[in-house]
């Protein structure tokens, strides 16, 4: 797994989100968003939770990408709902802010830990 590329892509989520948020296609699923073992970085997790569970990195992260797993979901299903201006308020939101850089850090932290 290859974190810079990850932390890449989740850099790029509020973004995607914002974006959403001003034409909620479709192109984001709630049922995807929802689960956090359907992307790659969600996939490493579970796969490598017997050889790092014993890390409190790798407990950090787990934990995070989930809560932002389910704060993306929860902004999708706004905008799908045709809620705009909640789901932006919910973007915009200093929980959701902090939680996206307490997950940056934490892939951060990870990748300095793993080889």
């Amino acid at each position: 797994m290859n974190l810079d590329d990850e932390i890449g892509v989740y850099g790029r989520w509020p973004g995607k989100l914002k974006a959403y948020l001003k034409k909620p296609d479709g192109s984001l699923k709630v049922a995807d968003l929802r689960v956090d073992d359907k992307c790659a970085l969600g996939h490493w997790i579970h796969e490598e939770e017997a050889k790092l569970a014993a890390m409190d990195e790798y407990a950090a992260l787990k934990d995070l990408h989930a809560r932002f797993h389910a704060a993306a979901a929860d902004i999708v299903a706004l905008a799908d709902g045709g809620q705009t201006e909640p789901a932006e308020a919910a973007l915009g939101k200093k929980d959701f802010r902090v939680l996206f850089g307490r997950l940056i850090s934490a892939l951060i932290q990870m990748k300095n830990k793993v080889p």
